[in-house]
């Protein structure tokens, strides 16, 4: 809470890729997750959700505005940078608008929701909480650990498998197939969208 106007302040944190039966709290019944297993049960767990999206940037969309992908349009993630609002306004100028230092994650995908300070890293983060401690603010950050590429480095890769886990070798074949062909990329390679990001 602010302290000096009593606005609330916001702090959003989306887990990117993250399935919900993954989590503890959630009907897992292994301990995957200690943080947000006292978070549902300190504030609220909602059971039931259906994405608007099988992809992250219409599905974000959705989550800034209360509209489908049809309506805000942001219904393809190839395309998404090109994405105007029309007539409508543009979702975080309304807080802006009112007052709110609107912060968050990736200025290169989601500039378009109208955010003014980019906050990607959890330093950055604790230093706009710090900074903004007695003004309004809607902090938004993604947590993507769990997106690709899923290659957890030891001990994730291997701490929740049953002690007696054995990968058959035709399941072994085809994971190596994903790993190293598919949408998964080994450690050290750098996607072409990276690059392009660090160029600007």
């Amino acid at each position: 809470m602010n302290t000096k106007n009593k606005v609330p302040n916001v702090l959003l944190l989306v887990a990117d890729a993250l399935r919900v039966d993954r989590l503890h709290c959630c009907g897992n019944p292994w301990q995957t997750s200690p943080a947000i297993d006292r978070l549902a049960q300190e504030g609220v767990l909602f059971k039931q959700l259906i994405a608007h999206s099988s992809h992250t940037v219409p599905c974000v969309g959705s989550l800034f505005t209360g509209l489908d992908p049809v309506t805000h349009g942001l219904t393809d993630p190839r395309t998404h940078g090109n994405h105007t609002w029309g007539d409508r306004i543009i979702p975080f100028s309304m807080l802006a608008q009112s007052g709110f230092d609107v912060a968050g994650f990736n200025a290169y995908l989601y500039y378009h929701f109208g955010r003014h300070i980019d906050v990607d890293n959890i330093e950055q983060a604790l230093s706009f909480l710090e900074e903004k401690r007695d003004k309004p603010f809607f902090l938004w950050q993604f947590i993507e650990q769990v997106h690709l590429p899923y290659n957890p480095s030891p001990p994730y890769d291997t701490a929740f498998l049953p002690e007696d886990f054995h990968i058959s070798e035709s399941s072994a074949k085809r994971l190596e197939i994903v790993k190293s062909k598919m949408i998964i990329y080994p450690p050290g390679r750098v996607r072409q969208f990276e690059l392009d990001e660090a160029q600007g």
